[in-house]
């Protein structure tokens, strides 16, 4: 049953400012509308409560499927080697979510704006020009939040 309480939690964390809330993901269905949306958490606890009780609520994940995609999250978290959330993690809970979620990246706010990864370049390029994977700089800062609450759209 959809909680107005948890869609109000999931719309804040779409528009917090990653500058306050840096662990990010991008994530959206997995099936139907390709759309996907950056969600923002103050920690990785924020995050890791949105993935297990708060995405599954917004797509109306229900009964069988909702404990099985919670069990199966919280085993792979509780067999993680640290907080982090690593590539080999994140393969793990696309499989355990494929019939209604896909998390396309997780990381933080940093790794967008500098960082050398495949998705961070993507994102930066689609904020710039095509071939450009430059830094943001300082004085972009403002209009590349911006652009992010839309990426993905």
């Amino acid at each position: 049953m959809i909680n107005d309480r948890e869609i109000e939690e999931v719309i804040k964390a779409h528009e917090n400012d990653p500058r306050r809330a840096p662990f990010g993901c991008f994530l959206g269905s997995s099936g139907g509308w390709d759309g996907r949306l950056m969600f923002w958490h103050e920690s990785i606890k924020s995050l890791k409560h949105a993935l297990l009780e708060l995405h599954p609520i917004a797509y109306e994940v229900e009964g069988d499927e909702l404990d099985a995609y919670q069990n199966g999250l919280k085993e792979i978290f509780d067999n993680a080697k640290s907080d982090e959330i690593t590539q080999e993690m994140l393969i793990a809970m696309n499989e355990n979510s494929k019939t209604w979620l896909a998390i396309s990246w997780y990381g933080k706010f940093d790794e967008l704006i500098h960082g050398d990864t495949e998705f961070a370049k993507e994102v930066r390029e689609f904020y710039r020009e095509p071939d450009d994977y430059s830094p943001i700089e300082n004085n972009e800062i403002e209009d590349f939040i911006e652009f992010l609450k839309t990426f993905g759209v």
